[in-house]
Formats: structure tokens, C-alpha cells, sequence
């Protein structure tokens, strides 16, 4: 049996089985290994606050800036262009930095962007 260096030590116990029931001249070994796998760490979402737009001052800036990019896109010929056009848009919208107090929150404290 063949092992790497890094895990020779996880090798709790092999055996080997010379009478099986098999038509080979091989001899077929069982081993239990111990090995802790890494564990897999999925890339972290990053979340908007959409309370935001309940406020009617920042619910105005986005749509007019959202309108002003759709009517650019009107010019464009192909639908990809167009496509792409509003993806980044929405995707700048987001990113903006609108902050405001909003009333359902507790005595005035501001509403930040999730990180």
C-alpha cells in the first residue's frame, strides 16, 4: 500500500484478506484512515437594505437615475447592449450610498448599507 508522507499517520489499521474469494493472484487489503477534511466555505452574499426605499426622498434619486440609464438605453440598437446597460445600472444603484433615518427604526438611529 501506498501512502504520502502527510498521511501515513492517518492510518489507523490495515489489513489484509489472503484467502478471499476472488480469481486473482492479488491479495486485497482494507485499511481504515482517519483524515479530517477541510471544510468547504461558501463566498458570503452581500445583503441591501430595501427599507431604504421606503423612504420617498431616496425612492425619487433611484428612479430618476434608473429612468435617465433606461432612456440612454433606448438609443442602443442591439438588445444586449441594452441588456447590459440596465444590469449595470442596477448594479451602480445599488452600490450608491443612501443613508436616511427611517421612523420604523429604534429611536432615530441611522440605517447603514449591510455589509
Amino acid at each position: 500500500m501506498l501512502a504520502n508522507k502527510r498521511y501515513r499517520n492517518s492510518c489507523t489499521s490495515v489489513k489484509t484478506y489472503p484467502g478471499a474469494d476472488i480469481n486473482s493472484d492479488h491479495v486485497p487489503v482494507v485499511g481504515n484512515f482517519k483524515v479530517r477534511m477541510n471544510k468547504v466555505t461558501s463566498k458570503s452574499i452581500k445583503k441591501y437594505d430595501v427599507r431604504k426605499l421606503k423612504d420617498p426622498n431616496v425612492r425619487l434619486k433611484v428612479s430618476e437615475n434608473l429612468n435617465t440609464k433606461v432612456l440612454k438605453c433606448k438609443n442602443t440598437r442591439s438588445i444586449e447592449e441594452s441588456i447590459t446597460i440596465i444590469q449595470e445600472t442596477v448594479r451602480e444603484l445599488r452600490y450608491a450610498d443612501y443613508t436616511t433615518v427611517f421612523s420604523n427604526t429604534i429611536e432615530g438611529l441611522k440605517c447603514f448599507p449591510i455589509p
